[in-house]
């Protein structure tokens, strides 16, 4: 890229090379030192790019091997400059142009932050703003590594590695974030595992306490499964003299579960159908100051809005601080019918499976009816459900009331 740069900046022409001597005359010129690209055989001579010092250095060996050249084409700055010499505003407002681009590129324009799953883009932008790397921030006050420290300080619980980069004018940070530790259960609380929901009950497997319940066994929501109280004996001889110990209790309780769900569909509807007519409004935004660039009169009863936001960069890494929006107003009118009963059945289904997978991410659909129920002007539609999910809930007991 450099090198286009600086081949642009001190001029350089295209020629075509055309003789028996081609070859000899390519050979001597390197042998003296003339630097030469882009050579390629186009139609019946040979093409390259050279710089202007250099295209005058060839003459005397064109001569020599009597190959003839002709110029195929000038470009780069010292052309450009010649070409529009007489006119002096035209290249004063293009150095100004050159200036307040160089000028800009001293700034940050945009923010990009990768690798961050728990934390949300909004906390690392606030927090590198409030420490001077935000948008329009001098590039040269920008210590990497002390922003990175900055970083790892304010979000110890995580971040685990940060790095901070600036290429052009967009700073590029990479989050590497810490690895959750596992929840860490208290055991010398002592609690009940008590049901979540109404259930048949299919298996219970209990590493603490005293099972309440077996398999086979209908509950209720809230009634205790697994006691976390422990009744130890203190006589062989009768049972009524005991004392109690109170634990923690630990169970997996597996229950059959029964669910109906219903929906009704209406057969007449109203939708929106697009005329096809669209109005577009487009305007810049310099420095979160909106200019208008073209407004028509969107005259829509009805119409969608489409935003779009487009940031101009120049080159790869050079975003600058100028946004295209362009506003969409999309027509529409909107229309009533009737859907067919095969549409209202097929919608019905798409909702409520949406809704299964949805609510029962977590359980084992074992069985699954459907039944259509035609009305006047809607269709109904129920779903009888059977699910194997856990109903275990841990809730703790307050030892000193149970006293």
């Amino acid at each position: 890229m450099f090198l286009k740069i600086w081949n642009f900046l001190r001029g350089y022409v295209k020629i075509g090379l055309s003789g028996f001597s081609v070859e000899r005359f390519i050979n001597m010129a390197a042998y003296r030192g003339v630097y030469f690209w882009d050579v390629r055989p186009e139609g019946g001579e040979i093409t390259l790019k050279c710089s202007i010092a250099a295209f005058r250095q060839l003459r005397p060996h064109g001569k020599k091997t009597r190959v003839r050249f002709r110029v195929l084409g000038r470009y780069g700055l010292p052309f450009v400059l010649h070409r529009y010499r007489a006119r002096k505003l035209l290249a004063a407002g293009v150095l100004l142009f050159a200036a307040g681009l160089y000028f800009l590129a001293s700034f940050i324009w945009l923010v990009e932050i990768s690798g961050n799953d728990r934390l949300e883009n909004s906390q690392i932008l606030e927090f590198l703003e409030e420490n001077g790397l935000g948008i329009g921030a001098f590039r040269g006050t920008i210590n990497y590594r002390d922003m990175e420290i900055a970083l790892l300080a304010h979000f110890p619980a995580d971040i685990a590695f940060a790095s901070v980069s600036i290429r052009g004018t967009r700073a590029m940070i990479d989050i590497y974030e810490t690895i959750q530790p596992p929840e860490i259960i208290d055991t010398s609380i002592p609690a009940d595992i008590i049901a979540a929901k109404d259930g048949l009950i299919i298996s219970i497997a209990t590493s603490a306490g005293t099972p309440q319940v077996r398999p086979g066994d209908v509950v209720a929501a809230g009634d205790v499964l697994v006691a976390g109280e422990l009744r130890i004996a203190a006589s062989d001889y009768d049972e009524t003299l005991y004392h109690s110990e109170y634990v923690r209790a630990a169970s997996r309780v597996l229950a059959r579960m029964y669910y109906t769900l219903v929906l009704e569909v209406p057969l007449d509807i109203v939708e929106r159908v697009f005329t096809g007519n669209i109005v577009r409004n487009r305007a810049i935004i310099i420095s979160e100051r909106n200019f208008n660039i073209w407004r028509p009169r969107a005259n829509f009863t009805e119409s969608d809005i489409i935003t779009k936001e487009t940031q101009l960069i120049l080159g790869r890494n050079y975003p600058m601080p100028f946004w295209l929006i362009t506003t969409e107003y999309r027509e529409y009118e909107l229309v009533r019918r009737r859907r067919s009963l095969d549409e209202a059945m097929h919608f019905a289904y798409e909702q409520l499976t949406a809704r299964i997978l949805a609510d029962f991410a977590e359980a084992e659909i074992i069985r699954q009816e459907l039944e259509f129920f035609e009305g006047n002007n809607s269709v109904h539609i129920e779903v009888f459900l059977v699910t194997i999910e856990r109903i275990d809930e841990v809730k703790e007991i307050d030892v000193l009331a149970e006293d």
